[in-house]
């Protein structure tokens, strides 16, 4: 009999994927229009742990006290993160990803939660959000295809991803979103190329929409 993804779950091991080396990744313009042609709203530069903890409360500090940010206040912990800069000193937004991988018997789960996805208030509304998003869904897919490839039987091995958010307002539901389907985009193709199955499912939907989570299967 085959193994499903739902079978021994009792029989799980937690993984720890290497982690990402702290580094600048590239600069990108940004706009509200979602492409960049001639016009665009602002460059900023993205990075990986490059921020402090003097920088990352400076930059909540900005938030306004009647907004609707919710932010994860143990981000200004010394873990690393994803970040916007104007320059190199001036931080104006930051992407706190967590991922947690587990092996069953014939499967291999990857769990994502958005923990805190936060832009200043007078870079809002320029893209930065959203290309912030995909430039660390795209290093995240690095870690995961790095390891996927390592296995000494990876063809044999049944994978799914599960996107969350502990940001349950409009905005990181989207930002939510926009990771999903960028990891959703680059799973398919790896599973196209190298003939395996990969499960993506959201589960983030139901905080703002009774809506069922959504899930799909690339193979």
């Amino acid at each position: 009999m085959t193994a499903t993804l739902d079978d021994d779950l009792d029989r799980e091991e937690k993984i720890p994927l290497p982690e990402l080396e702290p580094k600048y990744f590239h600069a990108q313009a940004c706009s509200s229009l979602g492409y960049v042609f001639d016009e665009y709203d602002c460059v900023p530069i993205f990075s990986y742990g490059k921020s402090s903890v003097e920088q990352r409360r400076a930059l909540f500090d900005e938030s306004a006290p009647d907004s609707d940010d919710q932010i994860d206040y143990s981000t200004l912990e010394p873990n690393h993160v994803y970040e916007a800069w104007i320059g190199r000193g001036d931080l104006i937004g930051m992407c706190h990803v967590t991922l947690t991988t587990i092996k069953y018997t014939e499967a291999i789960h990857f769990a994502f939660d958005l923990e805190t996805i936060f832009i200043a208030p007078r870079h809002r509304k320029q893209g930065v959000a959203a290309v912030l998003c995909k430039t660390a869904a795209r290093k995240e897919f690095d870690r995961i295809a790095n390891f996927i490839m390592s296995l000494p039987d990876h063809r044999g091995t049944q994978y799914k991803f599960i996107v969350d958010s502990d940001v349950r307002n409009e905005g990181g539901i989207k930002m939510a979103q926009t990771f999903f389907d960028e990891l959703s985009e680059m799973f398919f193709y790896l599973g196209q190329s190298q003939g395996f199955k990969v499960e993506c499912e959201e589960a983030f939907n139901d905080w703002v929409s009774p809506l069922q989570s959504k899930t799909e299967t690339f193979s």
